[in-house]
């Protein structure tokens, strides 16, 4: 009778074995998660088991942190800024701003805050929520534009008619159309940090990057 080579020995041999061992590792985890669910329950009520076995799901539509974790990247997304509000006959309210432009060569920030009312060619409230629902955020895209490319000594003490125009022309000219007739700044202020420290208000006409 031929004999077996020694590798078909050697599995013919701990084959058995190693299937044995695999089958009881599996029995003992069995045994001890139905342990550790006797005295959950013993311990505590219905809820405190629920709970536990909620630890075992993956981070997906069951598990209490995946869900967190998508409201918390879906929020990032939203605009916390309310929309803009129509006065009546064109008149309106266009929203409250708040525009940053960094200064490389001082290392400071310059912050403007600001309100922003103005006269629109839309006729009534309909017509504006309609185009302000499709354009709100281009519309403020082109605002925040004009504070960034104004000179920032400018802004110390600025013209604020003449950035109102400034804000016209920008507008109509990027949506391609007459839309904004008038717009005018309200409480207009200043802020600047200077090397990462804390926003300090700056009076019109103060130097700025100056701690």
């Amino acid at each position: 009778m031929a004999q077996l080579p020694r590798s078909a020995r050697w599995k013919a041999r701990w084959r058995p074995a190693l299937g044995f061992r695999i089958a009881l590792a599996g029995t003992a985890l069995l045994v001890l998660v139905v342990a550790l669910l006797v005295v959950e329950v013993g311990n505590g009520s219905r809820r405190s088991w629920e709970n536990w076995l909620m630890n075992f799901q993956f981070s997906g539509s069951g598990s209490p942190t995946g869900g967190r974790a998508r409201t918390r990247r879906k929020n990032r997304f939203v605009d916390p800024k309310p929309l803009p509000a129509y006065l009546g006959e064109g008149r309106a309210e266009l929203g409250d701003y708040s525009v940053r432009v960094f200064d490389p060569l001082t290392q400071s920030t310059l912050r403007t805050d600001f309100r922003l009312e103005g006269t629109t060619s839309l006729e009534d409230e309909a017509s504006f929520e309609r185009f302000m629902g499709r354009n709100h955020r281009f519309f403020r895209e082109q605002v925040a534009v004009v504070l960034r490319t104004h000179h920032r000594h400018e802004l110390a003490q600025p013209d604020l008619k003449l950035l109102g125009r400034k804000i016209v022309a920008r507008v109509n000219r990027s949506l391609g159309e007459p839309v904004l007739k008038s717009a005018e700044i309200k409480g207009f202020s200043v802020y600047e940090s200077v090397d990462r420290s804390g926003f300090v208000r700056r009076e019109p006409g103060a130097e700025l990057g100056v701690p």
